[in-house]
């Protein structure tokens, strides 16, 4: 499997993590998690995931990866959207489930062997006269695969 294969697998993870969520599902009013950027007119109460950096490592004879994003939630009053920001918290690093320090995080074929979260994240934003509060954390992933 290519590496491009495994980086889209990690992006479906992360996904998968944040949309099982029962806490965070209810203050996003749904599915409203997005790879990049939210689609326009978005209504408050949304979570957005976007890649930093990282790529493939060549540390060990399996295929690794090893990358960074940035996950914040949007919503135009700040104390609800730091909500947002600890229920994305609890999601992907399995804070509220009942293994802790098994991460959440699933790709298949692939072993999620690290979800690090680091420092806290905010920016607010004028969009027509609308403040957006972007609350989160930059968050560490490492994988490697499976052996056959």
């Amino acid at each position: 499997m290519p590496i491009a294969s495994g980086m889209t697998l990690l992006d479906q993870g992360i996904y998968n993590a944040l949309t099982v969520s029962a806490d965070l599902l209810s203050w996003c009013g749904g599915k409203n998690i997005y790879s990049g950027q939210a689609p326009a007119n978005q209504s408050q109460g949304y979570v957005i995931y976007k890649k930093l950096h990282g790529s493939d490592e060549n540390t060990s004879p399996r295929d690794a990866i090893h990358s960074f994003y940035l996950i914040v939630a949007v919503h135009t009053v700040k104390m609800q959207a730091m909500q947002g920001a600890d229920y994305i918290d609890q999601a992907l690093t399995g804070s509220d489930s009942i293994n802790p320090g098994i991460s959440p995080v699933l790709m298949p074929g692939w072993n999620v062997y690290k979800v690090f979260s680091g420092a806290w994240y905010e920016e607010m934003q004028n969009v027509q006269g609308v403040q957006y509060w972007m609350i989160g954390k930059q968050y560490e992933f490492m994988a490697d695969r499976c052996l056959p």
